[in-house]
């Protein structure tokens, strides 16, 4: 009897469930696989950015502050730009310069409260602090606020002269315009001072951008000219 030849086992007929899974694989498994790798890609560049990142505030926190002096002439024309050093002794015109910001910023009115801050702000940067000439110039922006006084009235200080008496004492000499808000002159006086300096050279890159020559005033004492 003849043995019936075995017929190959045929495969089982996918389920509609399979059957749509493999449509599925098939037809979105390259988009799956290109996201995976898009997503590796992104966390890569992440992870170098942050590197980077990283040594651009290594970069930046090693960086020094460097200040420049320039100088201009008579129409405000650039004539020299040079790296201010530190350590370096001011002469005669840099206290004179100096003595006239100073003197400017202690007395001047004006209406911008903005503008009076920055003024008022520089001569104190100049002015020892815990000397007698900090606590004078304390006690007389308490009685006479210049913030107060922009209300009613403005103060231009013209300086005539700042010349020395002394290696540390010198004298200035100036003329205050006061004028109502409302632009009308109301009165002008001249004004003296002597002011005592002294010298602290800046080691840092914010000292020298607060008081470049390291000029500081210790004492003063001012009036009024007859």
């Amino acid at each position: 009897m003849k043995r019936d030849a075995q017929k190959p086992k045929s495969k089982p007929s996918a389920s509609p469930y399979d059957s749509a899974k493999q449509e599925w694989l098939e037809r979105y498994g390259t988009y799956i696989a290109q996201a995976r790798n898009w997503r590796y890609g992104a966390f890569g560049a992440l992870a170098i950015a942050f590197l980077s990142v990283g040594g651009l505030v290594m970069v930046k926190n090693d960086q020094r502050v460097v200040a420049y002096v320039i100088a201009t002439n008579g129409d405000g024309s650039v004539t020299e730009v040079r790296q201010m050093q530190a350590g370096v002794r001011p002469e005669q015109k840099h206290i004179r310069a100096a003595l006239n910001e100073w003197i400017t910023g202690a007395r001047v009115v004006y209406v911008d409260g903005k503008a009076i801050e920055s003024v008022v702000a520089k001569t104190y940067s100049m002015t020892l602090p815990g000397s007698p000439a900090f606590q004078e110039l304390s006690q007389y922006h308490r009685a006479s606020s210049p913030y107060t006084r922009a209300a009613q009235e403005t103060v231009d200080v013209r300086v005539e002269s700042v010349l020395p008496l002394s290696d540390s004492t010198w004298r200035i000499e100036w003329i205050e315009v006061i004028r109502a808000r409302g632009g009308r002159e109301v009165r002008q006086r001249r004004w003296q001072a002597t002011a005592t300096v002294e010298i602290r050279t800046p080691t840092e890159a914010s000292e020298l951008m607060k008081n470049s020559f390291g000029v500081f005033v210790t004492n003063f004492s001012w009036a009024e000219r007859l």
